[in-house]
């Protein structure tokens, strides 16, 4: 289900069973415990159209699903994504229809409390984008060199980690 607002192409799946009835939703940074994601991680550019979309997408959530629909976000808990804090440690479509601003406010009150409650966000968000979409760099899958028993002993007492042959990591 296409839910912008943490991002203009931000999805939501939607949990079903053979008869097609809603069990979970999986919201990412859309509909939170109690709050939604953020909307100015993009770009101030973009942050207002964005919580503008974020309060329609979380609407369009709880209109389409069942109540006791589960919510299961990626975002919250401490999470910088979150637009607020984020409360509880599970939660329903119905139960956010109670206590999540994107369903309890109007439109403009929504994004105007979530414009004026962004705090500060790690410098390293700038650029995360683009070191997601380069991926990791290459695993170095060379094996370790062999070392002497007084050298294991030498980096066991400055407190280096050391792992035997065959338990996996390297020396």
């Amino acid at each position: 289900m296409h839910t912008p607002g943490h991002t203009h192409h931000h999805v939501s799946y939607v949990l079903r069973d053979t008869a097609g009835t809603p069990h979970g939703v999986f919201t990412g940074g859309s509909m939170l415990f109690g709050t939604t994601g953020r909307t100015d991680l993009l770009g101030q550019e973009h942050t207002q159209e964005l919580a503008h979309a974020q309060y329609r997408s979380v609407r369009r959530l709880a209109d389409e699903l069942p109540a006791d629909t589960q919510v299961y976000p990626s975002h919250g808990f401490g999470n910088f994504c979150a637009a607020t804090p984020a409360a509880g440690d599970s939660s329903t479509v119905g139960e956010q229809r109670t206590t999540n601003p994107a369903l309890t406010q109007d439109e403009q009150g929504y994004v105007d409390e979530l414009l004026a409650g962004l705090s500060a966000y790690p410098a390293y968000y700038a650029h995360m984008g683009v070191i997601n979409t380069q991926g990791p760099a290459p695993v170095d899958l060379s094996l370790p060199k062999p070392v002497d028993p007084d050298e294991v002993r030498r980096r066991i007492e400055a407190g280096e980690w050391v792992n035997r042959p065959g338990r996996g990591g390297g020396s």
